[in-house]
C-alpha cells in the first residue's frame, strides 16, 4: 500500500478552510493562533525527503488513519481550535473551557433552522466532524489534482493516458470516468414546505 504523502500548503489550506466553513458566523477567533501553530510544525518537522528549510515539503504518514489520528492530536493540543467547540454566546458569558459543565449538552441543527444571528450565536464546531472534514476535503483535492504522469499503471512509462488494466478501469484519473452527482431537487427546499405531490413523486 502507498504511503499518504501530503503539502504543508494543502494540510494549512484545508485546515483553514473547512474551519471557516463550518463555523457559525464564517468568521473564527483564534484562527491565527492555530495557523501559527500549524506553520511552526511544519517549519520544524523533516519532510518525507528530510528536509526542514524549503517552503514547499511533503510530509508523509503510513496510511489515512495514521494522518487523522496525527491531525487530531496535533488540532485538539491547540488552546484555540478547542475554543471553537464553544458556542460565541458561551464566550461572551465568560466560558473558555470546553470542559466546563456550562458547555454541556447535544444540539442538532440544519441549514434551515440556522436563519437567525441568535441561532448562529448559540452554534458552534463540532471538532471531531472537523477533523474529518479536513480528512475528507485533503483526499478529495489530491484525487481531483492527480493524473497518469508517472503512475505505474499508466499505459507506458511518463505518459499521461491510462492503460487498460483493471487499477485504470476505476481509476478517478482515467478521463473515461465521468463525475454524474447532480443534486435532487428537494434537498434545497425546507422538509415543512415539502408537499404531498412531491412526496410521492420523490418517494420520500
Amino acid at each position: 500500500m502507498s504511503k499518504v504523502r501530503i503539502t504543508n500548503k494543502l494540510i494549512i489550506n484545508s485546515v483553514v478552510g473547512v474551519i471557516y466553513q463550518m463555523h457559525p458566523y464564517h468568521n473564527p477567533e483564534g484562527i491565527n493562533k492555530i495557523v501559527q501553530k500549524i506553520n511552526k510544525w511544519c517549519d520544524e518537522t523533516p519532510d518525507c525527503n528530510g528536509s526542514i528549510k524549503d517552503t514547499f515539503k511533503i510530509f508523509e504518514w503510513n496510511t489515512w488513519e495514521d494522518f487523522k489520528k496525527w491531525l487530531n492530536d496535533f488540532l485538539n493540543d491547540i488552546l484555540e481550535f478547542r475554543q471553537l467547540n464553544i458556542s460565541r454566546k458561551l464566550k461572551d458569558e465568560g466560558i473558555k473551557d470546553i470542559d466546563d459543565e456550562r458547555n454541556s449538552g447535544i444540539r442538532f441543527v440544519d441549514r434551515y433552522t440556522v436563519e437567525t444571528q441568535d441561532e448562529r450565536y448559540t452554534d458552534f464546531i463540532d471538532l471531531d466532524a472537523c477533523v474529518r472534514n479536513i480528512v475528507r476535503q485533503i483526499d478529495v483535492i489530491q484525487q481531483m489534482n492527480e493524473d497518469c504522469f508517472l503512475c505505474k499503471y499508466a499505459k507506458e512509462y511518463g505518459s499521461m493516458e491510462p492503460s487498460e488494466c483493471e487499477q485504470c478501469k476505476n481509476c478517478l484519473c482515467n478521463p473515461k470516468i465521468r463525475y454524474n452527482r447532480e443534486t435532487h431537487p428537494m434537498a434545497l427546499k425546507p422538509k415543512k414546505d415539502w408537499t404531498e405531490e412531491e412526496k410521492e413523486k420523490y418517494k420520500l
